[in-house]
């Protein structure tokens, strides 16, 4: 029967003389489970709202709930935990909190092992943390706190158990996968692609497009070119009000709704209301989407493409040897062809041939990848000349 993880004293730290307090005890764990919580669903640029940390001591596990909001993003002997090397930090599907720990918290995570990647090595087709944890721990997970806000003050005691539950899970987990990885003689590869998965960075906020916005509204490409010109303005308002008031875009109006509003180019509230418009919306910017569809802006100037060099045609050929190499590969390995080798990358080493394993790394893939791929794709040779 499947058990609820039972959820531990967890402590809400918000003050540096309480980080402080705990450095000495984090810095004895031999390693820490983080986990952390931004608040994606609520507002237009997410930020880190919370850090979850568990460690084992000699009396059990313990959790403690940080607080980078009241703290600042100034994590303390945190911080110095988090970027040292030698002590293992446990994440799960880190992606993101690599990246939001950098930009929010000035942190450079070390020492990472992702559970989730640890997973997908490992050859688990479901590699969330409810599916894990049900196969490998027997443990029941709940994502009832996925869409909570957690930039709100005070958080409840069940967000604070949700969101200590995950991180506790995690001591376990990295136990039995880690085991398993080291008996497949795969936890090298693991440790290669957390290691580069540490350099991950939040990328430069690009400028809106609402030419591109608009068309990926499901049913924008059918619009004649008044209502094409009224869904622009209202695409380019919706998100620059958005940004305004740090709220997601969809908050303000619903996508199936601004494409009522441009087909139908309501001239009244009563006409809004009936185009899906709520009535809170309706009071808040009624009158200025009213004044947008009446007398719809210029279209903004398209944005220009960044220019890419020429680059070599892939040949058929050789991209379908490379395929079929892969399929086999993963098959044989009891892994997603995806894992084996992404497509990007495949398309990469299909482009030209390679004369030497340090060809394939340069055109990305990684050591592991090389190590079971490497001389059945060198020994291609003319089957992927394209010839």
């Amino acid at each position: 029967m499947n058990q609820k993880p039972a959820t531990p004293p967890v402590a809400w730290i918000e003050t540096t003389a309480s980080l402080e307090a705990l450095a000495p005890r984090w810095k004895a764990a031999r390693r820490l489970a983080v986990d952390t919580e931004a608040n994606g669903f609520h507002a237009y640029r997410p930020r880190t709202c919370l850090i979850q940390v568990a460690w084992e001591e000699a009396g059990g596990a313990r959790c403690v709930l940080v607080d980078p909001l009241a703290l600042g993003g100034r994590l303390g002997p945190l911080a110095e935990r988090l970027e040292d090397p030698g002590q293992e930090k446990i994440l799960h599907g880190a992606d993101n909190d690599v990246r939001l720990l950098a930009r929010d918290c000035d942190v450079s995570l070390r020492g990472l092992v992702d559970t989730q990647i640890c997973a997908r090595l490992a050859g688990f087709a479901r590699t969330g943390l409810v599916p894990l944890a049900a196969a490998l721990l027997d443990a029941r997970l709940s994502k009832a706190g996925q869409r909570l806000d957690w930039a709100r003050r005070p958080l409840d005691r069940r967000a604070m158990d949700y969101a200590a539950s995950d991180a506790m899970l995690l001591l376990p987990l990295r136990e039995a996968l880690v085991s398993r990885l080291r008996a497949m003689g795969r936890w090298a590869w693991a440790e290669e692609e957390c290691r580069l998965l540490e350099k991950v960075r939040m990328g430069p906020e690009k400028p809106v497009d609402p030419y591109q916005l608009a068309s990926r509204l499901k049913g924008a490409g059918a619009l004649d070119g008044q209502a094409r010109r009224v869904l622009l303005a209202l695409v380019a308002w919706r998100e620059e009000q958005a940004r305004a008031i740090d709220r997601p875009a969809h908050f303000l109006v619903e996508p199936r709704t601004l494409l009522n509003l441009a087909r139908q180019r309501p001239r009244s509230f009563e006409a809004l209301s009936r185009a899906g418009l709520p009535p809170q919306a309706c009071r808040r910017w009624g009158s200025r989407l009213l004044e947008l569809i009446r007398d719809p802006p210029p279209p903004p100037p398209r944005l220009p493409r960044p220019a890419r060099a020429p680059r070599p045609e892939i040949p058929a050929p050789r991209l379908e040897a490379l395929k079929a190499l892969r399929r086999r590969k993963a098959e044989e390995l009891g892994l997603e062809e995806g894992t084996v080798l992404p497509t990007a990358v495949l398309r990469e080493v299909a482009r030209e041939p390679a004369g030497s394993p340090a060809d394939l790394l340069a055109r990305g893939m990684r050591q592991w990848q090389v190590g079971v791929l490497g001389k059945a794709i060198l020994a291609l040779g003319d089957d992927l000349s394209g010839t």
